[in-house]
This record gives C-alpha cells, structure tokens and sequence, in this order.
C-alpha cells in the first residue's frame, strides 16, 4: 500500500492541546456529520477506505454514521506491533458467548498481561475495546476501527500500519459485496461463500448469533439446517449447513461490516474457508 503521507498531514494541520490525536477508518461515502465536516480533515486512502481525524486534539465524538467494523487480523497485527514496542495494556473488554465476557483494567503499578488477551481471542471471544502504555504515552483502539494517542509520532506510525492492515483484510471481502442487486431472490455464485465445519462448530455459530438473530430455522429431511439470520445492522443472510459444510448467502443489499461479521464468526468458531 502506497503511503498516503498520513504524518505529513497531521504535522500541517492537526493542533495539540492536550488530549489525543484521534484517527477514525471510515468506509465508502458514510454519513458526516457537520461538527467533522468542518472540524476535521478526511484522508483518503485505498479506494473506498479512508481516515477521518480532528483537526484539534480532545476527546473521542461517537458518529454511527461512519462506522467501520475493525477486522480482526487487523487488531491481531496491530497488537502485536504495540506488544513488540513495549507497550503494556491498560484495560480491555472482550465479549463471548451469552453472558460472557472479559474486562480488566491496570491500576497504578498494577500490569496486565497479553497472554489473557490472545489466549481470550483464540477462544472466540470478540474485541470491543482496548489501551495500552508505555511510561508516559497511551494509545488505544476499538472496534468502530478508532485509534487514539498522545503521542503524534506514534500516532502516524500506528495510523499507517492500520491503514495497511485494514485495506489487506477487507480487500478479499469488498468482491462479495452487493451493491446493486435487481432480484434479490436471485444471488450469483460470486456471492456465496463456503466453508468446511463440523457439528459442534455449526452449534457454537448458532449460539454466537443468538435466538433474538435468528429468524427462521429449518431442518430437512435429509438432516440439512437452512437459517435465515439477521447481522447486528439488520441485513440478513442465509446460512446452510449440511455435509460437513457451511453455505453462507447475503440476501439483498448487504454492507462490509455484515459481511465481515458473518465471516469472522464462523472462521472464530472453527469454519475453514473453501472459497
């Protein structure tokens, strides 16, 4: 990936006083609110993919508007690079199945460690938030692809590895997307994505999307699953299970962040990919 001079730009015009430095990945043509608009700068990067940031440093605005979904190989490489640097993590919050979750947060002396944290995602749990630090500097990251630092060179360094890693991640997803469908009970063959699972695999997907999900459940005669689910945005898929294998099917228009949640649930829960 080209460097899209992430430093220079925040060197020109971003302004510290106090607080972080503040990077948002947004995807496509989201909704911007007026506040960023006119109070931050938009950086383009890989076709659709690109950063918002504040043009002044402070605290973190929420906008669902521009959401993008933090794909998870990404977090894993960029976690590993602020584990490599030193860093130590502050606190965390990591969720499961049902009730389950994991939050910890580091008092002052207190360290916690990242053998937790790998050991909590290799177990299926799901990122929600994260910081970390390194004496007198921070930087932290959650699962609406922000970053955040108080420090402008970390900042940079961080901003444009995640803008690698993001781009690489969903550059094999963007090809399933549909963005104009004319029948949606028509769906091409580039369209569905096949996996290999086992039972018990099957079942802890099915858990993972919960009944509240789920809108209808089939089994076939011949011992097939058919399910009709929706994502957390409400875009539904078709999911089929059958012969060791996993058929999962957009139905209609879907976003990345549907389709990316669908796929790393079933790879999280054991789904191998076919193609």
């Amino acid at each position: 990936m080209n460097s899209p001079g992430i430093g220079q730009i925040v060197e020109n015009n971003v302004i510290r006083r106090g607080g972080s430095f503040i990077f948002k990945y947004i995807y496509g043509n989201p909704e911007i609110r007026d506040w960023e608009i006119e109070d931050s700068i938009v950086i383009p990067l890989n076709g659709k993919l690109k950063i918002i940031t504040p043009r002044t440093t402070g605290k973190l605005k929420e906008n669902h508007g521009s959401y993008l979904r933090l794909p998870e190989s990404a977090l894993r490489k960029a976690v590993t690079d602020i584990q490599e640097m030193g860093f130590f993590i502050k606190n965390m919050n990591l969720i499961g199945t049902g009730n389950d979750y994991i939050r910890g947060a580091a008092s002052q002396g207190d360290i916690l460690g990242f053998e937790t944290f790998w050991k909590a995602l290799n177990s299926g749990f799901t990122f929600q938030y994260g910081s970390f630090f390194k004496e007198d500097i921070y930087f932290g990251m959650d699962n609406s692809s922000r970053i955040w630092s108080n420090n402008r060179d970390l900042i940079t360094i961080m901003g444009e590895k995640m803008a690698e890693y993001i781009s690489e991640a969903i550059s094999g997803l963007e090809k399933f997307v549909i963005n104009d469908q004319r029948d949606e009970r028509i769906i091409g063959k580039e369209k569905i994505i096949r996996y290999s699972a086992d039972d018990e695999s099957f079942r802890e997907i099915l858990k993972r999307i919960g009944r509240n999900r789920i809108n209808m459940m089939k089994r076939e005669k011949n011992g097939d699953h058919i399910i009709y689910c929706n994502s957390v945005s409400g875009e539904i898929f078709m999911i089929h299970y059958g012969n060791g294998n996993i058929t999962l099917m957009p139905i209609g228009e879907v976003g990345l962040n549907s389709l990316m949640e669908y796929v790393e649930l079933i790879e999280k829960m054991g789904g191998a990919y076919l193609g």
